[in-house]
């Protein structure tokens, strides 16, 4: 496997307190556009915390994104590299009128467990959230402070994006 450069922090922009399965995800992701899908040939999340904490693999440990996946390099401060995409369930109000940070108390614990785990893997991973990514300017996912949560778990700053 190469070597990740990045955890990318993002979530299902579905409504908060409606799970969704793998199933689901690569169905979203790989349906033609017209069907309602994203029309990519594999999906976009390697990860997937359900609401209840479960951890979910959706691609395989060896089949890392490129980081080019959703154009991140084309940002000003480009990034490049090997990126692994982990999503909680939801990320939008019940009534899925806006987004809102809507992670449950389990989602939060197998978070911290998964960049803590992903951090002594690889010591110089870099963790950001997808809205700070260069290139996506305005996207506002994951809907929670990144860098500040990371901080709080005890994340070392030259590891916080």
């Amino acid at each position: 496997m190469k070597k990740l450069s990045y955890l990318i922090i993002v979530n299902t922009n579905t409504p908060g307190g409606i799970e969704i399965t793998k199933a689901d995800v690569i169905e979203h992701h790989t349906n033609p556009i017209h069907l309602d899908g994203l029309g990519l040939n594999r999906p976009r999340i390697d990860d997937l915390i359900s609401l209840d904490g479960e951890l979910i693999n959706i691609i395989p440990e060896s089949s890392p994104n490129e980081v080019d996946l959703w154009g991140i390099s084309q940002g000003i401060d480009g990034l490049s590299g090997q990126a692994k995409y982990v999503a909680f369930v939801g990320g939008r109000t019940k009534d899925d009128e806006k987004e809102w940070d809507t992670r449950t108390k389990e989602q939060k614990e197998t978070l911290e467990v998964y960049v803590q785990y992903h951090l002594l893997r690889n010591p110089d991973l870099i963790v950001i959230g997808l809205n700070q990514v260069p290139a996506l300017d305005g996207v506002e996912m994951p809907h929670f402070n990144v860098p500040r949560w990371l901080e709080g778990i005890g994340v070392a700053e030259k590891n916080i994006f």
